[in-house]
């Protein structure tokens, strides 16, 4: 490395250190944002270290938060490089210093990737100008000798083929030699080190680390994967170009998952640029080449032979690129891929509010609220818009604004006029209004007012992974990439060539140029302060020494409960779920809640359908909200009985919970008596708001689980139909199999033992295979016939505390072929000819609203009552509709319309999803009443209402019910979530 490098380094550190202020203050006990992200992302890197080096394990299949069932954290934004880097700096200073200097890095390394490209462009540019001077690859740091353009003759010639020189001497865009003196190379790094600042230390980047998103900030990558993307597209490219470009997409994959998304469309970019680069003024040019020096090949023919070879190289390059970006990506798509086969697409869920998070025209007019001296202008333009009523919006506390700066963009504005006829620069510009697009979102805004214009984003969501994308704004990493090279550029037409020497011989005037340069480059930074940066502090309470100090493999119940992804919250939504997981880092145990990006329903329904954890759950949403006061009602008059706590007492044995911490000042009072009540706690210490609780007794889990019901569901993971949410006898209810392979967990033996399964196979010959920890034990008929299965499981000293018990079954059969109706709607007088599973649950207990027909989902699935009419002759669904009773009064002339214009005898099943009863009316009411429905949700704040029933009906007659504690659920038929089943089961019982 040179000494110019060196010194653009340490410049890059001290801009870090300047313009991330008071963070270099509190470097080892807080780390930048908000206390909502930050916790979890300074999780990742502890969690990448325990899962690599501490408990050698996959880092994607997590349960040590979401415990039992686990989280795959393929769909979260894991930062593992990020994590893999800090791993010696964990050793040595702690996770916290280790965050804090990984971030660091990442403006450092941003600034220099940046510098790089901008000396590369600026090097393309002086090629294509045809200036004379040195061009050494020197100054783009990689390339040997000379600066960022390629020496003499790179051309086409002999990249591909081992360095061997074709006989044919016609290029496509020679390199002339050039000369560059030492002050030209100067004014260039000073101008390429201005673009590089611009992109680290712009206010988006600096928005995201002040929202603790460390991994949205670490666009470091992102330069040198464009830089070698471009060098793959030019004439003359290199395999190793590609190989490297690949190499970086790679590292910002693991970085970032979704900043690779966006270089995908940078590399397309690339790709054409590399196809429409070899101009016909080349050709032109190129032709009195060929006419003077090989008299056998007409020009023409010369150059269309080196364009087919340049178009075939460049095709190859892009081949190699792609493929080596597949395989190291590989990772991540091998624990994606069986859960997105398993589950369906879940990766775009939550995806409803990209116009929240998109750019509005008019935010790139004013600096961010983080700015000193400037934020409040747009603070208070957000708050004059809000109140102008709910159409108009104009969020900027979220990264959502895109600000660039008025010094940028004159200077790109320069630079662009300056080289306007040089094709990089249109390269650039292109690219630069293309993300500025993107960032604008699918539909164009202005001042807070949707303007109805679509825009390419929605276009570009709808691609596979692109959908995951719910953030418009985002994309300014690649508009700030854009524009970098251009504000370099407009940097360059000044003079900035200084040294001592020129003291003796130039004019003040001249002395004055380079503290010109500072000043320009200080009110380019100025626009995008920062300062003070919000810091979060991650210093943990002593009250969990206690909980760390105790020794083996355990649970901690953390109260209030709450489970994160990027959609919703279920449980407490409070910022304490994050810090909640920071803590894990300390006390090194297992927790029930946790955080993700993107998880299927039934990870958040575990929990949240659980009696024990809903009712704690109920009482703390109860005291949350002013209208709740039919859920305060329902849980007064639910009072604790002797069986819900031998319940509790199983649970909390069967996921070895030994300690609950109680923030008290995050919950009412009563759901602390309500955990006292339910479980053999005793109060063992307490710190301010804190207390911690110890979990009494031996902790034997139960051997017999009734999965029909709750006594048995803590054990049923993933493949199987909902269990009824209510008690049952051991023959009143079973859950069924819907996929070739289902989940149970069990607490086995160390030693040798046994599993027996009551139940029988839905399908004939069937086999039964049984996985126990991922080792394959023994296959078993399966009988039609319902009796015991009967595997033995061997001794295991290492066994932990739930083992993963797959069951793997050879055949499934459809839910329409096996149904034996038709099935008695309740005491309507109307049977149905098909299986049907209602479930509704408000916005705490689950959000949704599904209507499975034959175990196919045929719901609307949206806010207020969701409702489906249905043949009664074969079942087949003849209409759906969807109807806001929450935000929209007419949704109830609409809903009486609707179930009016059905043919007396029609099956209506309904579900109210999220909030159905603010604007539900009388007629709607009366509606429903038609179709033997007897409950009014009105008065029930987001409770859930699940029905069957038949126009027609008499009253009270259909299959109902409703509930605010956890959703409602009602059968008519196999009560089934899937089209397939393979076999029913109602026993599991562990032990000899």
């Amino acid at each position: 490395m040179t000494r110019r490098h060196l010194w653009v380094l340490l410049g890059y550190i001290g801009l870090s250190l300047l313009l991330t202020w008071p963070l270099a203050a509190h470097f080892a006990s807080h780390v930048p944002g908000d206390g909502i992200d930050d916790p979890s992302l300074a999780w990742n890197l502890w969690w990448v270290k325990h899962a690599l080096v501490d408990q050698p394990q996959n880092p994607f299949a997590c349960d040590w938060q979401f415990w039992p069932v686990g989280i795959n954290l393929a769909f979260y934004t894991l930062t593992v490089l990020n994590g893999m880097l800090s791993v010696p700096l964990q050793s040595v200073f702690g996770t916290i210093v280790a965050y804090n200097m990984v971030l660091l890095s990442s403006f450092v390394l941003s600034g220099y990737g940046a510098y790089l490209l901008c000396r590369e462009v600026m090097g393309w540019v002086d090629e294509e100008t045809g200036k004379q001077g040195k061009q050494g690859n020197k100054e783009s740091g990689v390339r040997g000798q000379g600066s960022g353009v390629r020496n003499q003759g790179s051309g086409i010639r002999g990249e591909e083929s081992g360095g061997r020189s074709q006989s044919h001497p016609v290029t496509l865009s020679p390199c002339h030699p050039v000369t560059r003196s030492p002050g030209h190379r100067v004014n260039a790094t000073l101008a390429a080190f201005a673009g590089g600042a611009l992109y680290a230390f712009a206010s988006a980047k600096l928005f995201y680390a002040a929202l603790g998103q460390g991994n949205i900030a670490s666009s470091q990558w992102i330069p040198f994967a464009a830089l070698y993307l471009l060098r793959a597209a030019r004439p003359g490219g290199k395999l190793r170009d590609a190989a490297l470009a690949a190499l970086f997409l790679l590292l910002q994959a693991y970085a970032e998952l979704t900043y690779a998304t966006f270089l995908m469309i940078f590399a397309g970019l690339a790709f054409i640029w590399g196809i429409v680069l070899p101009s016909r003024d080349e050709g032109r040019k190129e032709k009195a080449t060929a006419d003077t020096t090989n008299a056998r090949y007409p020009a023409r023919h010369a150059f269309h032979s080196l364009l087919i070879t340049h178009y075939s190289f460049l095709l190859t390059r892009f081949v190699f690129l792609a493929l080596i970006f597949a395989l190291g990506v590989s990772p991540f798509l091998a624990n994606m891929l069986p859960d997105l086969r398993a589950e369906g697409d879940f990766f775009a869920s939550g995806g409803g509010f990209a116009d929240l998070f998109s750019a509005d025209l008019a935010g790139y007019l004013a600096p961010t609220q983080l700015h000193p001296l400037l934020g409040g202008l747009v603070r208070g333009w957000s708050a004059r818009v809000a109140a102008q009523g709910a159409d108009a919006q104009f969020p900027v506390d979220k990264g959502q604004q895109v600000y660039l700066g008025y010094v940028a963009l004159a200077l790109a504005a320069v630079g662009v006029w300056r080289w306007r006829r040089r094709r990089e620069v249109w390269f650039w510009l292109a690219a630069a209004l293309i993300f500025f697009t993107l960032t604008l979102g699918p539909s164009l805004r202005l001042a807070g007012r949707d303007l109805g214009l679509s825009l390419p984003f929605a276009l570009v969501a709808k691609l596979p992974f692109f959908e995951g994308n719910r953030y418009p704004s985002r994309y300014s990493v690649m508009l700030l990439l854009s524009l970098a090279p251009l504000v370099a550029l407009g940097f360059q037409i000044f003079d900035f060539r200084f040294s001592i020497s020129d003291f003796r011989f130039r004019s003040q005037f001249y002395v004055l140029r380079f503290p010109f340069y500072v000043l320009l480059l200080t009110l380019l930074l100025f626009e995008h302060l920062a300062v003070p940066l919000p810091l979060s502090d991650l210093r943990v309470p002593a009250l969990y020494e206690r909980v760390a100090a105790e020794p083996g493999d355990f649970a901690l119940l953390e109260l209030p409960l709450g489970w994160r992804n990027g959609a919703r919250v279920a449980g407490k939504a409070d910022i304490l779920i994050m810090r909640q997981l920071w803590y894990q880092t300390y006390h090194g145990k297992r927790l029930l809640g946790g955080n993700t990006s993107r998880n299927p329903e039934f990870k958040f329904q575990y929990f949240s359908e659980d009696p024990t954890l809903a009712r704690l759950i109920a009482l703390t949403d109860a005291a949350d909200l002013p209208q709740h006061t039919a859920l305060r009602a329902a849980l007064a008059a639910d009072a604790i009985t002797a069986a819900d706590q031998a319940r509790a007492r199983d649970w909390a044995a069967a996921l070895n919970i030994r300690y609950v911490m109680v923030h008290r000042d995050k919950l009412p009072p009563d759901t602390e008596a309500a955990l006292q009540a339910v479980l053999p706690v005793t109060l063992v210490a307490e710190q301010g708001d804190l207390a911690l609780y110890q979990v009494m007794g031996d902790q034997q889990p139960a051997r017999d689980y009734q999965v029909g019901g709750d006594d048995g569901r803590l054990i049923l993971a993933e493949g199987w139909s909902p269990s009824v949410l209510g008690p049952v006898g051991r023959d009143d209810a079973v859950v069924y199999a819907q996929r070739a392979g289902a989940r149970l967990l069990l607490p086995l033996d160390a030693q040798t033992t046994q599993v027996r399964f009551y139940g029988r196979s839905l399908a004939p010959e069937q086999r039964l295979t049984l996985t126990v920890d991922g080792r394959t034990l023994a296959t078993q008929t399966f009988s039609q016939e319902t009796g015991w299965l009967t595997f033995d499981i061997p001794a295991n000293p290492g066994r932990p505390l739930l083992s993963d018990v797959r069951l793997r079954f050879s055949s499934l059969v459809s839910v329409a072929e096996i149904g034996h109706g038709p099935w008695t709607v309740g005491s309507t007088g109307a049977d149905s000819p098909v299986s049907l599973l209602v479930r509704s649950a408000g916005e705490e207990t689950g959000d949704f609203a599904h209507i499975y027909v034959d175990g196919i989902d045929t719901s609307p699935n949206q806010r207020g009552y969701n409702l489906v009419a249905l043949d009664p002759a074969d079942g087949h669904p003849l209409a759906a509709g969807a109807f806001d009773t929450h935000a929209d009064a007419g949704a109830n002339v609409r809903l009486a319309e609707w179930v009016g214009a059905l043919p007396a005898g029609t099956l209506v099943a309904g579900a109210a999803r999220d909030e159905a009863s603010w604007n539900l009316g009388q007629a709607a009411v009366d509606a429903l009443h038609t179709l033997g429905v007897a409950n009014d949700l009105r008065g029930a704040f987001r409770w859930g209402h699940a029905f069957v029933g038949a126009v027609g009906a008499p009253a009270h007659s259909a299959v109902e019910a409703m509930d605010g504690i956890r959703p409602a659920q009602v059968a008519v038929g196999l009560p089934v979530s899937a089209p397939q089943v393979a076999g029913a089961l109602s026993s599991v019982v562990v032990g000899k």
